[in-house]
């Protein structure tokens, strides 16, 4: 099978969990050269470096069939395997498999040019895949780690305080952020900040094709025009309000006033010197020492969340990670 062309790189959609992914999934959806999906595939977190060695036709297959597998199992999707397999020529690698995949379960139906994938959790698998694509595109999200942290709060099912390993996480997603601009070329990578996209969606999306070498269409912005899975119109899925327009102010500063003091101190901590690099601000340091007893004694009530913060204490260095293994069913 071809890869796909120079100019109709593939496109990478990932950040944190609650950052806004699936937002700038469906502006880039609403391109009319562009597919992106809906929280399904995820070939870099299920299959990629899962099926060596990926030259053994039976390891294509198993591959093949373990995503169609999950993909009717957990949200009643699927392609045909058979067509996968007949796209698939020559020398098998990842890439082409991951291109037969998505070329077959999205660019089929649409008839579209550009297939794209949002993954959240998954920007330590960007180099991968732009080296897989050497003409991938990628679009990282960043938003502010105490917003993140609040939203996560009311959104996992995670028990306790496991909710605060997602501070490291925001933590390593801003500075590999930082690391990948240097690294890549804007045609190729480019990140953005959800508070400037709901800011000014018009100037930072117009901003994203540029840097990735698309066209820019109005139309991109139209909220009707966002759909879910199942081509139904989707709706911005807050944990603060049922009803949320696509494209809206009204959460970006919801933590200040769902965060306790504590909270806020232990992620300003972790995160604020990458924080400060995107314009967030940090809270007030004076009333740091005193909520510093609490947020450790909290911290301390979750084994996932303690180890992490020691884990970062000792290296230096932040993780992406969830509070339990995706790759085990029973977790779905």
């Amino acid at each position: 099978m071809k890869i796909v062309e120079e100019n109709k790189g593939p496109l990478f959609i990932t950040g944190s969990w609650r950052a806004g992914t699936t937002l700038i999934s469906r502006i880039m959806k609403n391109h009319s050269e562009v597919d992106v999906t809906y929280d399904s595939v995820h070939f870099m977190r299920f299959s990629y470096n899962q099926y060596n060695p990926i030259s053994d036709g039976k390891n294509v297959r198993t591959l093949i069939l373990n995503t169609k597998d999950r993909l009717e199992k957990r949200y009643n999707l699927g392609f045909s395997v058979e067509d996968v397999l007949d796209d698939l020529s020559g020398t098998i690698t990842y890439a082409s498999v991951y291109d037969a995949i998505m070329t077959n379960f999205l660019l089929k139906k649409s008839d579209k040019k550009v297939w794209g994938e949002k993954t959240n959790l998954a920007w330590s698998k960007i180099p991968d895949f732009l080296q897989m694509f050497p003409h991938g595109r990628v679009i990282h999200i960043i938003r502010d780690p105490r917003a993140v942290l609040a939203s996560w709060k009311n959104f996992t099912h995670a028990p306790g305080n496991d909710y605060l390993d997602s501070i490291v996480n925001c933590y390593d997603s801003m500075q590999k952020a930082l690391e990948y601009k240097k690294l890549y070329t804007n045609k190729r990578y480019t990140y953005v900040t959800y508070e400037e996209l709901v800011k000014d969606p018009h100037g930072t999306t117009e901003n994203i094709c540029k840097n990735l070498d698309l066209e820019f269409y109005e139309m991109m912005l139209d909220t009707d025009g966002f759909t879910d899975n199942y081509g139904e119109q989707w709706r911005a899925n807050s944990v603060y309000q049922s009803q949320l327009s696509g494209i809206s102010l009204d959460v970006i500063d919801k933590w200040k006033s769902k965060l306790e003091d504590w909270e806020i101190v232990l992620s300003d901590i972790i995160t604020e010197s990458v924080m400060v690099r995107f314009q967030y601000r940090a809270d007030d340091v004076f009333k740091r020492e005193n909520y510093i007893d609490t947020a450790l004694k909290e911290v301390q009530k979750s084994t996932l969340t303690s180890e992490g913060m020691v884990r970062f204490l000792f290296s230096g260095k932040g993780f992406e990670r969830y509070p339990s293994d995706p790759l085990d069913e029973t977790t779905w």
